[in-house]
């Protein structure tokens, strides 16, 4: 019984493990300015996330079995040394996570900046088509 449960925090610490790995390629993928992998992005942590909740029900499941016997120094040394891991990785996680949030919003005011001068753009070209003519009572030549 209580090798089950090494044995399951160990594969939820694989998990995260893949979890960061992932994170790592996105964001060296989007430093070089392609962030097309986002959504597949999304799909793998997602699929991971529902793997994790999956090992903790059943490691608490396992927990609630374990007899006194199985908790031996060893075993409760052992847990401890993963739960270590595994608040190691999800600390790496976040600070993967604030980098991709910021990445994204980087990418978001780049583009709003990007639509802004084109709407800024269209609009003058408006303005001048609309007036110009108009005031000069001349026709536009459509040759350039």
């Amino acid at each position: 019984m209580s090798i089950d449960v090494i044995k399951l925090i160990e594969s939820q610490n694989r998990c995260l493990k893949r979890f960061v790995t992932d994170s790592q390629q996105f964001i060296a993928s989007a430093n070089r300015g392609d962030l097309s992998e986002l959504y597949q992005l999304q799909e793998k942590r997602d699929s991971i996330i529902k793997a994790l909740q999956l090992y903790d029900r059943k490691i608490s499941r396992e927990v609630l079995n374990l007899n006194s016997k199985a908790k031996t120094p060893e075993f409760i040394q052992t847990v401890k040394e993963l739960c270590q891991q595994k608040e190691n990785l999800i600390q790496s996680i976040l600070a993967l996570d604030s980098k991709i949030i910021s990445l994204i919003e980087e990418e978001k005011l780049r583009l709003m900046k990007e639509v802004s001068e084109f709407e800024k753009r269209t609009n003058l070209t408006k303005k001048f088509k609309s007036t110009w003519v108009s005031e000069s009572g001349e026709k536009l030549d459509g040759k350039l």
